[in-house]
């Protein structure tokens, strides 16, 4: 592994190079997954109430 052109260092450089960009892949997914539940989970907004009511007359 003492040479720049020999096998062995290319492999390792070829095995760091996968790690780095599976870690970083990872952390994207984690941001993702973080958006996704903060969103499933927002607390829900009370529903407006009816615009029209119902009033009964009564006859007297």
């Amino acid at each position: 592994m003492g040479t720049a052109d020999s096998t062995a260092y290319k492999e390792m450089l070829k095995a760091i190079a996968r790690r780095n960009e599976i870690q970083r892949l990872l952390k994207k997914l984690e941001t993702l997954e973080k958006q996704v539940n903060a969103d499933k989970f927002k607390p829900r907004k009370p529903r407006q109430p009816g615009l029209t009511t119902l009033v009964i007359a009564t006859q007297y």
